[in-house]
């Protein structure tokens, strides 16, 4: 027990949620680990095959110093759809993702690169909510399972299923809330906070536009909402 006036440390409860959700997160792609990561993955024929082009793609351009002097090559390449190319912010091509994992695709192939981001993009994800639930006093067991909830309801696992890697890495978004309330709510350092939240902007930006594109209509309504009702409660309570 701790001392009275002493809080006990989070990061027990922490680790320990990162651990079932990276348990979580392995064995719903158990099939792929079980057969050969490094030649199977979950899925259709479409998406798995442009993932692993795309992952093995960014291991490529991290490998190729010449390609990072010229910024053309950066988010545009001639290596698909020739001759005329293709925008890769235009497609799904995870770049941050990409990047993180090129030593994994390097060793080992783009195959278990896109497993493993697969897998790992559960894990986060469902912890990513599971931390923003404990920011809001839940306890452990139902943080988790909101956690779990937002993996389900929110499509990860579906996304998964498919082997839809930009669907799949969510785990930003539930820190960019934390981060925010930490701001507007709590009192922490707003210059620091906003800080911090740019660079989950960005982050997010390089993982999925399309899922930054849609998170930021929601936190346009939900602001209008929060404007209109705290309008009203002000009209309420002056009238």
């Amino acid at each position: 027990m701790p001392e009275h006036g002493h809080r006990a440390s989070p990061w027990p409860g922490r680790a320990l949620g990162l651990a079932g959700f990276l348990v979580l997160g392995f064995f719903a792609n158990a099939h792929a680990w079980l057969a050969g990561p490094a030649t199977h993955a979950p899925g259709a024929a479409g998406d798995p095959v442009l993932f692993t082009w795309f992952l093995g793609y960014w291991a490529h351009f991290i490998a190729s110093p010449g390609m990072w002097i010229h910024p053309g090559h950066w988010f545009v390449t001639r290596e698909a759809n020739w001759p005329a190319g293709a925008n890769l912010l235009d497609n799904t091509s995870v770049p941050l993702v990409g990047i993180l994992l090129a030593p994994v695709t390097w060793l080992a192939g783009p195959v278990v690169s896109l497993n493993l981001a697969l897998s790992l993009g559960l894990a986060t994800s469902g912890f990513g909510m599971f931390l923003l639930a404990r920011h809001f006093g839940a306890g452990w067991l139902a943080s988790f399972a909101a956690g779990l909830v937002f993996c389900i309801a929110g499509g990860v696992a579906e996304s998964m299923s498919l082997g839809q890697v930009n669907v799949v890495c969510l785990g930003l978004l539930p820190l960019m809330l934390l981060v925010a309330d930490k701001a507007i709510r709590c009192g922490a350092n707003p210059h620091r906070m906003g800080f911090v939240f740019g660079l989950l902007v960005t982050a997010q930006f390089f993982v999925s536009t399309e899922v930054l594109a849609e998170a930021a209509i929601c936190g346009i309504w939900a602001l209008l909402v929060a404007g209109v009702l705290s309008w009203r409660a002000l009209a309420s309570w002056r009238g």
